[in-house]
């Protein structure tokens, strides 16, 4: 029995992931996005608009990723969702830690790589009351 013949696509896959990280406290995501409070916008409720808007930049091995405006930016919606690596799709995570340093902010890792600093270091450094700014350009 077929109901809507969209459960092999990739792009459905992912829509359902994400309705049941935000929706199904039973869920394994539900702890990552639902417990947050996080939600789907009313227009992706429907599978069909999800598709017809991400499908397009969809590439395999790539994840949905909110893009994090700031801490509270909660919704699933096409103005702030896009496709991203696994890498990048970590480091978007509530638990990540942010920095703010010259008007850029960036997680823990991400400043790592920046200053070549390891990212165990720099938070040891910030654990012992070091500023961002004496964090991030000792060497």
């Amino acid at each position: 029995m077929t109901t809507h013949g969209l459960s092999n696509n990739p792009v459905y896959k992912t829509w359902y992931n994400m309705m049941n990280s935000c929706y199904n406290k039973y869920s394994r995501g539900y702890y990552y996005s639902g417990v947050y409070g996080a939600y789907v916008c009313e227009e992706w409720h429907e599978p069909k608009n999800f598709i017809k808007d991400m499908e397009p930049t969809y590439e395999s091995g790539l994840w949905l990723s909110r893009v994090h405006i700031n801490r509270n930016n909660l919704c699933y919606c096409p103005e702030f969702c896009s496709w991203v690596t696994l890498k990048q799709h970590k480091r978007n995570t509530t638990n990540s830690r942010m920095l703010t340093y010259n008007n850029k902010t960036l997680c823990l890792s991400e400043w790592a790589e920046q200053t070549g600093v390891c990212k165990q270091t720099l938070s040891k450094r910030l654990e012992l009351g070091w500023s961002v700014e004496k964090t991030l350009n000792t060497i």
